[in-house]
């Protein structure tokens, strides 16, 4: 707030390119920014006109000793910069997963999680690129979308209430009132080929993919492979594919790639949310994160429920701004040396965060009501103190 970059004081970097965005805020231990905008040279992919669209994207990643380890996580904040406002709109998260061998998959997703994820189509993935046995699960995670249009009648955060307002307070302590934000509201898969459930190849295509419509006009549909006869009745229409028993729309209904009895192939997947209304000037949020989990045994599906544990690891990090955990820093150590002993003297100097031991940080992975007394924090308890066998002994033993 002084104007001058002091890290001793506790400043670090951010992504505040324009000068006035207070919210770009740079998280991880590494990180990547870029931007994109959909106004130049042709649109060879889609096929559709540009809308007038600017993107600030940040990739971001964790050093940790544990599954966040092998954790990604994706900001984008979308900029409206046409003049016109764009009806019905849908921002979605494209992803081709290609877990090991990539012709051999099926995907799934859990409602109630907002994720959508990636697993080998048996118990072994083949091929010079595979896994072999116990192949892992990837899965991308939904976190945050676009908020509502106000009065939608749509219950865009499935909680049970529809049309409400939030009161939320910003950086600079100003009230704002927001609407519902749009979670995971479509979850699509589509086959690397030209079928009708194949590779879109106009901007209708891929305009339909985000709102749960195939090539051939036909909206998806509960069961099989979610492609039913004719468009549909309003009994099976459905908002997402091969949800296990995730989907409340139908409760106790079991749908999986197993199920339906799929051949495994190249999986591509469309998670989107949406529609609402995106106004010229107006500014959205997306974050994703990608999670890895291989399970040690138990096949293929026990790799996606551990894939499931840890995606819960990787909201709780989202849900407190990725403010990971640091840990206790290590004391310094002064050691006097007597004849067949030693004595350790453990202190704390001014730049530790454990000064005379009072060590106390938010957990995120620790989750209690707020009126509750015990807060969820991580509590300094104690020193290790390791006496190693000779000098040959090293910190990665």
């Amino acid at each position: 707030g002084d104007g001058e970059y002091s890290w001793e004081s506790g400043d670090y970097p951010d992504y505040n390119i324009s000068g006035t965005d207070n919210d770009a805020q740079l998280f991880g231990d590494q990180t990547l920014f870029w931007i994109f905008n959909d106004k130049g040279n042709i649109h060879t992919e889609s096929e559709a006109d540009a809308l007038g669209l600017e993107i600030h994207a940040q990739a971001f990643g964790f050093v940790a000793d544990n599954e966040v380890n092998d954790m990604t996580f994706y900001n984008y904040k979308i900029f409206n910069r046409s003049t016109t406002p764009l009806n019905d709109t849908y921002f979605g998260q494209w992803v081709d997963p290609d877990l090991g061998t990539y012709d051999d998959d099926y995907v799934g997703c859990d409602v109630g999680l907002g994720l959508g994820f990636c697993y080998n189509g048996d118990a072994e993935d083949e091929g010079a690129k595979g896994y072999g046995f116990n192949p892992p699960a990837i899965g991308v995670d939904f976190f945050q979308g676009p908020y509502s249009d106000e009065n939608d009648l749509l219950d865009n955060d499935r909680d049970g209430v529809i049309d409400e307002i939030d009161t939320i307070i910003n950086t600079l302590g100003d009230t704002l009132l927001l609407t519902e934000q749009i979670i995971m509201s479509k979850f699509m898969y589509y086959n690397n080929d030209q079928s009708v459930t194949g590779n879109p190849n106009s901007g209708t295509d891929f305009y339909n993919y985000l709102r749960g419509i195939w090539r051939d006009n036909v909206p998806m549909t509960f069961g099989g492979d979610g492609h039913g006869s004719g468009i549909g009745t309003t009994t099976d229409l459905c908002d997402f594919m091969f949800p296990g028993t995730s989907d409340p729309a139908f409760p106790s209904q079991e749908w999986t790639e197993q199920t339906a009895t799929n051949l495994p192939a190249d999986r591509r997947f469309v998670q989107s949310a949406g529609p609402f209304t995106l106004q010229p000037g107006a500014v959205n949020e997306i974050t994703t994160g990608v999670v890895w989990a291989r399970a040690k045994s138990g096949g293929q599906t026990a790799s996606v429920q551990l894939l499931k544990i840890y995606d819960r690891e990787a909201q709780a990090l989202f849900d407190n701004n990725f403010n990971i955990l640091n840990g206790p820093d290590a004391p310094d150590l002064d050691i006097r040396e007597l004849d067949q002993e030693l004595i350790i003297i453990l202190s704390n100097g001014p730049t530790s965060n454990n000064i005379d031991e009072s060590y106390s940080e938010k957990d995120p992975y620790i989750t209690k009501p707020d009126n509750l007394a015990n807060s969820p924090n991580y509590e300094f308890q104690g020193h290790l103190v390791y006496q190693l066998k000779d000098a040959t002994v090293s910190v990665t033993d």
